[in-house]
């Protein structure tokens, strides 16, 4: 079931919300519930997990530095 408030001031919305929004306006906001969430998985334990499919670690390292050099 959704949820909306109408005429909501945009003054009382946590700073995150506010950004791009008039500061002293006023917004509708409509809460749709996730039900189907799931649990954010750490990428940390993953590292190493696989094996490495761009060369080595120095070929990758040797990508990263030319894509940086172009800007």
């Amino acid at each position: 079931m959704n949820k909306i408030v109408r005429e909501y001031p945009v003054d009382k919305l946590p700073s995150d919300l506010q950004e791009g929004l008039p500061q002293h306006g006023w917004v509708e906001i409509e809460f749709r519930p996730k039900a189907d969430r799931k649990a954010r998985i750490m990428l940390a334990p993953l590292a190493g997990s696989v094996p490495n499919l761009h060369g080595s670690d120095e070929d990758v390292v040797r990508h990263i530095r030319e894509l940086r050099e172009d800007h």
